[in-house]
């Protein structure tokens, strides 16, 4: 998607130059400085995980034949093997002069008493396999959590945090956040912001992830959660929700897991637990072949169906003309098999305002791959 964003935050940000990058991390230019509120309009940015305003890279410089010299340009599976062994980044030669060399552009830059530190590894060395085994934030990377209590204590020294400083927690809204993306073990990239939006709480625009009640049927478990934590839905329990393209549940367990009655349109079998779960029918249907009296009263519609944007946005409004079915919300994952698709965002977007829904935001989840969700509310 990177190819997308650098098209994408120029008609944000006028004058916006596409400057350092790595796989995973991109960086912008621009003409004048700017404040944190100018940067909220970066939260309507469709493909961006988080936002922050940067500061610079921090690099330990290299020394010939320096014994334990830490490994240049990682692989993911390399960065795996090395994060999962305790101490190996605390322990490293490079780690006191990458937080000095912090503590001194922090304080160039008079940023001091923050109230929060987000230290994620940049999304090229976190495979998105590797969030869906649960993966996420480093919770199974113990050498990045404590790499990140390590710099947070010695932040405090320094004056940089506020002595209550959490590393890694959501921050409240409104918080100041330091961001520390790890790009190398020897390589920092160095930012911050205020945590204006729910995605600017998690530590790298990643929702933390939490035990579930049983293995996840699949990805779609993921997505729903995600969905609906970033935009805030009011998902309630004994609300009514129906899903297009359901097979084989991982939506639907999310939703029913948190209390709601769920209808599953697919042909294809819903899987145990979802299929003998009390709260949930099948209509073993295609979206268009729906009757729709089956539908009515329902309070949020969803799908996650393998079809093109154009047709999935056809079908839900096939089905919304019918007097009885209104609901509150949608949550909508448009399929991407061509980038060139989004260049129809906008007017995806206009054709779901007509048909009431007043407030229609995008993202490219963490869960999401070559797509995107479109949640849409009446309020």
């Amino acid at each position: 998607m990177e190819s997308s964003i650098k098209q994408e935050v120029p008609r944000s940000f006028k004058g916006a130059k596409f400057a350092f990058s790595r796989r995973g991390i991109l960086t912008f230019r621009l003409p004048e400085p700017i404040s944190q509120d100018d940067l909220q309009i970066g939260n309507s940015l469709l493909l961006a995980r988080t936002i922050g305003l940067s500061i610079g890279g921090i690099q330990c410089k290299k020394a010939d034949d320096q014994p334990g010299q830490a490994i240049k340009k990682l692989t993911p599976h390399q960065f795996h093997l090395l994060a999962s062994q305790p101490q190996v980044l605390v322990d490293l030669p490079s780690t006191p002069q990458l937080l000095q060399s912090v503590a001194q552009q922090c304080k160039a830059a008079n940023l001091v008493d923050l109230d929060s530190l987000h230290l994620w590894a940049r999304d090229g060395l976190v495979s998105a396999g590797h969030f869906e085994r649960g993966v996420a934030n480093s919770s199974r990377f113990p050498a990045v959590d404590q790499l990140a209590i390590l710099t947070r204590d010695y932040l405090i020294g320094q004056g940089i945090l506020n002595k209550s400083a959490t590393c890694n927690y959501s921050a409240a809204i409104g918080q100041s956040v330091l961001d520390l993306c790890l790009i190398e073990p020897d390589h920092f990239w160095l930012g911050w912001h205020v945590a204006n939006s729910q995605s600017q709480r998690w530590p790298g625009g990643v929702l933390p992830l939490m035990p579930t009640p049983a293995e996840p049927l699949s990805r779609a478990y993921y997505k729903v959660r995600e969905a609906v934590c970033w935009a805030s839905l009011p998902v309630m329990d004994g609300q009514m929700c129906a899903e297009i393209g359901a097979a084989p549940g991982g939506s639907c367990q999310w939703l029913l897991e948190q209390g709601l009655n769920v209808i599953g349109i697919d042909p294809a079998d819903i899987l145990p637990p979802v299929s003998n779960h009390p709260n949930f029918v099948q209509i073993r249907r295609r979206g268009l072949e729906v009757r729709r009296r089956d539908l009515a009263g329902i309070d949020w519609l969803l799908s996650d169906a393998n079809t093109s944007p154009n047709f999935l946005l056809n079908t839900v409004e096939d089905l919304l003309k019918f007097d009885q079915i209104d609901p509150q919300g949608l949550i909508l994952t448009l399929k991407l098999p061509d980038l060139n698709l989004l260049a129809h965002w906008n007017q995806w977007k206009e054709q779901v305002v007509k048909w009431g829904y007043k407030n229609v935001r995008g993202r490219q989840l963490v869960f999401n791959r070559q797509e995107v969700c479109l949640v849409a509310t009446k309020s």
